[in-house]
Order: structure tokens, then sequence, then C-alpha cells
């Protein structure tokens, strides 16, 4: 939490948005203890392919948007999340063992609550 509360870019959303610093600072740390905003490191593959990373895009069956997002969300092994308009209606990453992967794609995220349709991507390195 006390990376975004002294963030050098505090005085800069201050500005732009025209309320104090603190107040950034608090409504900052809110967000971060509701967990509507989640700290997430990004993990470079390491090389050897050890990891590997997927982009998942999910059509939700009426009414599971928020559902199907926050069940993604929620997996350890998802680098992020989002809700998204156009034929994908979730998009999110996960970053697998590879020894998962296939497990993860296959077994797993079809059986996602409100996932109607399902399109996956892994992510090559060259």
């Amino acid at each position: 939490m006390r990376i975004f509360i002294d963030s050098p870019g505090r005085r800069r959303i201050a500005a732009v948005i025209d309320i104090a610093e603190r107040t950034v600072a608090a409504r900052g740390a809110e967000l971060l203890r509701s967990r509507q905003v989640r700290m997430t490191a990004l993990t470079l593959l390491p090389r050897g392919g050890l990891l590997d990373s997927s982009i998942i895009n999910v059509r939700c069956e009426a009414g599971m948007n928020r559902v199907t997002a926050m069940s993604a969300a929620a997996r350890s092994n998802s680098v992020f999340t989002y809700l998204t308009t156009g034929e994908a209606d979730c998009v999110f990453e996960l970053m697998n063992e590879r020894s998962r992967s296939l497990a993860t794609l296959v077994d797993e995220i079809p059986g996602m609550p409100g996932a109607a349709g399902i399109e996956t991507a892994t992510i090559l390195k060259l």
C-alpha cells in the first residue's frame, strides 16, 4: 500500500483532477484496502520457457460478465483482467507453469462461471 501512497505521481494525479494530494493518498489506500484495485508485479518469462503466458478472451452468458471477470481476477496466476466491449466480454492474462498450461487451458478455464465461449492465445517468445 505504501507504494501507491508514496508515489511521485500522486502530486500529478491531484493536479489533474484538482484535489488535494492527501485526498489522492486516502482514496488510493481505500481502493487497495477494499480490493477494488490490486497491485500486481509483472513477471518476466525466464529464458528457457519455464512459464507460459496466455491471453484468454471470454464471451459471457447474459448478465454474467462481472462474475466471470471476478473469477478470472481471483486466480492466483492471473496477471490482469478486463471487462471489454466487442466480441469478448472479458479478457485476462494467465501465467502458468509450463507443466500446468494444458490442464489450465483445457480443463479449468472452460469451466469458469458464466463462460459461453473461450478463445486462448499463448504468448510465443522469439
